[in-house]
């Protein structure tokens, strides 16, 4: 089964709009000092993937996202084991040596891969806590991102790829990998990027502090494609921007 989702001292107290439809109050008076609450898009697609859909209201609402039923069961495998499993909760999905896992039926690899980022995501959300400095753009995607992100987030359609791509120094970021030839903004928080290995469509699933830092970081998603072709992923990535304004890659998931 595959499925296609569309799916956010004295200090004075400012009030600010954050993303995916929440507003915030920040404290304002002290360098960096600012209270940011974990927020998602209407990108985080997890609750449109359950057998009953839920509403968010609250952060606490996404703990609860981890135990409910998707909308569907799915048979996978171990890598290197023959007896499969049938999962139908992130919950089943973590419990079960979650990152070597595979879906059985090739039809339903999509839609598999894409539950398994949205768990990840589900997870890092309602682990994540409030972040007080952040350095992240006002403007989180842009056609000059690729000049920015780190090479992690380039376009590769092999791990033997992948590998030689992290063991090469010469290549620092994104466009060292990849020759971004277009760009189109699809929403505030989604623009695909045409490359000459294929097409990234670049998501904002959410921002808080997922390390413990107290910086704020955000989760972005990436919908690899090769147009014309039958290869298609999703990765996830954690990412922040520190002091000096560089872009830093925390963690990555799906490789």
């Amino acid at each position: 089964m595959s499925i296609t989702t569309k799916y956010p001292l004295v200090l004075t107290i400012a009030c600010v709009s954050l993303i995916g439809g929440f507003s915030g109050c920040s404290p304002v008076g002290a360098e960096n000092s600012r209270s940011l609450t974990v927020t998602w898009t209407p990108e985080f697609s997890m609750p449109a993937l359950l057998a009953e859909p839920v509403t968010l209201k609250t952060r606490q609402d996404l703990q609860s996202l981890l135990s409910q039923n998707w909308y569907a069961a799915i048979d996978v495998q171990t890598t290197g084991d023959s007896k499969p499993l049938s999962l139908n909760s992130c919950n089943e999905y973590f419990a079960n040596n979650a990152h070597s896992l595979h879906s059985l039926r090739e039809h339903e690899s999509s839609a598999f891969v894409e539950l398994q980022v949205m768990c990840e995501a589900t997870r890092l959300l309602a682990n994540a806590k409030m972040a007080h400095r952040s350095y992240l753009p006002d403007s989180l995607l842009n056609p000059g991102l690729p000049r920015r992100l780190p090479k992690a987030v380039a376009f590769v359609t092999s791990e033997t790829e992948s590998e030689r791509m992290q063991q090469d120094e010469a290549k620092q970021f994104w466009s060292d990998v990849n020759t971004i030839t277009r760009t189109i903004k699809v929403s505030e928080n989604e623009m695909e990027f045409h490359s000459d290995a294929g097409r990234q469509t670049l998501s904002v699933i959410g921002q808080g502090d997922m390390n413990g830092d107290g910086v704020q970081d955000v989760l972005l998603s990436s919908r690899d494609s090769v147009v014309g072709g039958s290869y298609a992923n999703m990765r996830l990535f954690i990412l922040t921007v520190n002091e000096e304004d560089r872009w830093e890659l925390i963690d990555q998931y799906l490789k």
